[in-house]
Order: C-alpha cells, then sequence, then structure tokens
C-alpha cells in the first residue's frame, strides 16, 4: 500500500502503540474493494468455464483457475486501495502487535469453530447423509499442490479477511452498530461460500474472526484463524484425493 494518506488525518496514539482500525471506511472505499472482488471473480470463473469447456482436465482446471482467480483477487485489492490511500497499518497489518498474546486464543477460536459446526452440521443433516466431498480421480502433482496452497491458503485468506473483517465490517459498524455489523459480515461470508454445509463453518468463523480483530485491535489474528482453517482443509482434501 501506499506511505502516504489522504482524507481524515489520523489520531494520536499513545507511544509504543500501533495504530489499527482508526480510518474510517467511506462508500467509496467499499465500492472499490466489493467492485473489484467481483469482477476478479467474473473473470475467474470466465477462465475456468473456457477451460472446461476446451476439454482440460480436472486437474489442470483447478491449479490455473483458483490460483489464477485468487491472483486477480489481490491484485484488484492491491490496486483499488492504493489508489484510495490506504497503507497497511490503516487495514490492521502494520506489524504482529500482542503475538504471544493471541495465537492461543486462535488456536482455541478454531477447535471451537470445527466442534460447532460439526455438531450442527450432524443435526442438519439426514441419518447416514455425509457433506458431498470430491473423491479420488484427480492427481495433482507438486507444482500444483503448491500453488493451490498459496493461493487457498495464504493470500486467499488475506484478501478475504481485509474485504470482509476490515472494509466491510468498518463500514457497517459506523452505520449500524458493532453487534448487528460482525453479524451482517458473518451472513454474507457464509452465503459467499453456497454449500450448506460449508455456510455452517464459514458463519461461524466469520463470527470469531471479526471479534479477534475488534478485540486486537489488529487483522492479524483474524487472517491467522483463516488461515489456519484453511491449510488443515486444503491438507484433508487434497489427502482425500490421492
Amino acid at each position: 500500500m501506499s506511505s502516504s494518506v489522504p482524507g481524515p488525518a489520523p489520531t494520536t496514539a499513545a507511544p509504543g502503540r500501533v495504530r489499527t482500525f482508526e480510518r474510517p471506511v467511506t462508500h467509496a472505499d467499499l465500492l472499490v474493494t466489493l467492485g473489484g472482488f467481483i469482477a476478479s471473480s467474473a473473470l475467474g470463473g470466465v477462465l475456468i468455464t473456457v477451460l472446461i469447456l476446451a476439454g482440460v482436465e480436472p486437474a489442470a482446471v483447478v491449479t490455473g483457475g483458483i490460483p489464477t482467480t485468487v491472483a486477480l483477487w489481490f491484485l484488484a485489492l492491491w490496486y483499488g486501495l492504493r489508489a484510495r490511500g490506504w497503507t497497511w497499518a490503516d487495514l490492521g497489518l502494520g506489524g504482529l502487535p500482542g503475538l504471544r498474546r493471541w495465537w492461543w486464543q486462535v488456536a482455541l477460536a478454531y477447535l471451537g469453530v470445527v466442534l460447532l459446526a460439526s455438531l450442527v452440521v450432524s443435526q442438519l443433516s439426514a441419518p447416514g447423509e455425509q457433506p458431498n466431498v470430491m473423491e479420488g480421480g484427480v492427481q495433482f502433482g507438486p507444482v500444483a499442490i503448491a500453488a493451490i496452497w498459496v493461493a487457498v491458503a495464504l493470500v486467499g485468506p488475506l484478501v478475504e479477511e481485509v474485504i470482509f473483517r476490515r472494509i466491510l465490517l468498518g463500514w457497517l459498524e459506523s452505520r449500524i452498530g458493532l453487534v448487528l455489523a460482525v453479524l451482517v459480515q458473518a451472513v454474507l461470508f457464509a452465503v459467499m461460500h453456497v454449500v450448506p454445509a460449508a455456510m455452517v463453518l464459514t458463519f461461524l468463523l466469520g463470527l470469531t474472526a471479526a471479534l479477534l480483530a475488534r478485540r486486537h485491535h489488529s487483522l492479524w489474528p483474524a487472517v491467522a484463524l483463516h488461515t489456519l482453517n484453511n491449510l488443515i482443509a486444503v491438507s484433508v482434501l487434497l489427502a482425500a484425493l490421492r
């Protein structure tokens, strides 16, 4: 992000404290962020559709389509917010304040989210019914696995946390209050994942990530929670496909 910030003058922070979540989110910030996310997602969807229609093998479609879409997300977010004058500190990513205080909270939060989501999904599913997952038959090489890991478990969570837990949450909070803002952004985050079983998990993940971010005035705990979830999910899925 750029080093200079036009717009509202920052407030004075106590010595030694990293300023985070102080810059208000404007309508223009929200439109640029969501517009870039939607446009880049659409471009990624077109690429994946073209690859499928061209008869490309499923492994190549996943390897090419997912990392490319996530890269488009990152570029759209980067250039959009940079043009608006946002810095890493504005986003809550200006360093790692209080790492020793929150790493264990992230770990406990993840366990709680997974356990609660499992209980809810088991109650919603019919007896003997299991959530649909991709079954074997698709083989990924080491380069493909690395590309998927970087895209889904590292870059993707960073982009989504900036969009949902900083820009969207910040915009909503100033208009409808923190409690409703946390709930609304979590609902929207869940809806984006479409699959019912995934929506339960992502709703709880969105709630917890927002609370961690606001509690520590940093986006890093939310990014860490999201990354941990995606790392484990991707690793389990890739192992099941082998």
